[in-house]
């Protein structure tokens, strides 16, 4: 009878220690839950934040989005640059994910700058080429090396390197002469010669 009785104490008390554990657990998930219809919320409103001076590093994220959307591309890659520079208290997680999310779009934004450049004026638009391709570059080589596993990253980075063009040639020294034609000029032919 005593251990009839101890078992069903022991039951009782797993059964109620398991209750607690599943009420925390969705406590949890409800949060979470809350959180991403908030962020889902102001990925749908931008402008929400526009008169605000100080905002969270996820709503710095969706500002300078909706500001490149809007074609406001050197406004959004500075408010980027600002969140890779800001110093805010976040879980280290977190903070990662709201870092590679920057880092990865002013990869983007810089790849589409130079593939912009180079379809309207080719190999004549070098500088307007090379420099937002480079920092496309080393932009996507810093999220691949926080997380090898990222894709989007991989892919754009492979792109970049394959529209790179090539390295420009300096004037050779010493063809310094211009003539008019290009055959040799033999003496008593004129023009030249054959």
């Amino acid at each position: 009878m005593q251990a009839t009785a101890n078992m069903r104490r022991w039951s009782i008390t797993f059964a109620l220690a398991l209750a607690v554990v599943c009420s925390c657990l969705t406590v949890l998930e409800c949060v979470r839950l809350s959180d991403q219809l908030d962020y889902n919320q102001a990925l749908n409103n931008p402008d929400l934040f526009e008169g605000q001076s100080e905002l969270e590093p996820d709503q710095l994220l969706i500002r300078a989005w909706h500001l490149h959307q809007q074609g406001k591309t050197q406004q959004a890659l500075a408010m980027y640059r600002s969140i890779l520079q800001s110093d805010t208290e976040l879980s280290s997680n977190h903070w990662q994910q709201v870092q590679e999310t920057a880092l990865y779009n002013i990869g983007v934004i810089n790849l589409k700058l130079a593939a912009a450049s180079w379809n309207e004026m080719g190999v004549w638009a070098y500088s307007e080429v090379i420099v937002p391709l480079n920092q496309a570059k080393q932009a996507f080589k810093t999220v691949l090396r926080h997380n090898p596993g990222h894709w989007n990253a991989r892919y754009n980075l492979d792109y970049a390197l394959r529209i790179t063009p090539p390295p420009k040639e300096r004037e050779k020294q010493g063809m310094t002469e211009s003539r008019s034609s290009v055959h040799a000029v033999l003496p008593g032919q004129p023009a030249g010669g054959p």
